[in-house]
């Protein structure tokens, strides 16, 4: 497989560390949405422990790609081995459920012509190949998110309660939601429960001549998924045309333009934001 052309763009939002990652190797891509615990508490870094946790796996990652395991064994074992990690790191410590990191994930890997690709969480995946695309992402989290942001907008706009406030007062619903990863009952996502990735989202494209492909975390999604700025296919057709960077200022002026969070009640002004556009040919 040969890579004609690609682009790459991993930017934090207005917290202070990027919790996102995203890489391109000869061997495989990946792009990270990590998510630190909920309770405040920073067990395994300085920084944040999604911080931690998606660089730790980007090293794992970058070391395993090339191996003949598919993209679901690869991180299945690289589960079995970062919750060994964290548990020797944080065996003084008394950790919850809320403390632990997590993050979704979308892990391609190709040889010869077959692409393999593995997903968790609500990053998404498009593919195009030829006159037909596809949309691979997993809506269970933003079905839960958005029962937070509804609950927001109706203290926002209807209570005139600040966005702070409103946080505050959903946090209950936030935790809640929280408590249902990696269950039936909730959403899969990569965190230290490798039977996540019986659930994951995988697949095979068998390459005749090229496919071109876009990831983004939900923090880029949000042009289409929440601000309604454009569809994902006018998307895809300007991050193809060299338009990421671009497409990146506007999220931020959106964003920039709100930022009491009134129109768009949300977590923060600004989240971190990923995208990977690849064209590959067999």
């Amino acid at each position: 497989m040969n890579i004609q052309k690609k682009n790459i763009l991993c930017k934090k939002g207005s917290a202070d560390f990027n919790e996102d990652m995203a890489t391109i190797t000869p061997h495989g891509a990946w792009i990270m949405d990590g998510a630190t615990g909920l309770n405040g508490k920073n067990l395994v870094s300085d920084k944040t422990d999604a911080f931690w946790y998606v660089n730790w796996w980007n090293e794992y990652l970058k070391k395993h790609i090339s191996t003949d395991k598919t993209p679901a064994e690869i991180i299945k074992r690289g589960i079995i081995e970062i919750k060994k990690t964290y548990k020797e790191i944080t065996k003084d410590f008394n950790v919850t459920s809320l403390d632990l990191p997590s993050s979704g994930i979308i892990l391609l890997k190709w040889k010869d012509d077959i692409i393999e690709y593995c997903s968790l969480g609500d990053c998404t995946l498009y593919i195009k190949d030829g006159f037909n695309s596809s949309i691979i992402t997993d809506d269970a989290i933003p079905k839960l998110d958005n029962i937070v942001y509804e609950k927001m907008d109706y203290l926002i706009n209807e209570k005139n309660i600040p966005n702070t406030e409103a946080k505050e007062e959903v946090m209950d619903i936030i935790k809640k939601n929280r408590l249902l990863k990696n269950t039936s009952k909730g959403y899969w996502i990569l965190g230290f429960d490798e039977n996540a990735t019986k659930n994951a989202l995988k697949g095979r494209i068998k390459v005749k001549d090229d496919v071109e492909i876009m990831m983004v975390s939900d923090g880029f999604s949000a042009l289409y998924d929440k601000y309604n700025y454009i569809d994902i296919h006018r998307l895809f057709s300007r991050v193809k045309n060299n338009e990421i960077n671009e497409l990146y200022n506007t999220l931020r002026d959106i964003e920039n333009e709100d930022l009491n969070m009134i129109k768009y009640p949300r977590f923060k002004i600004s989240d971190d934001a990923s995208c990977i556009y690849l064209n590959l040919s067999s």
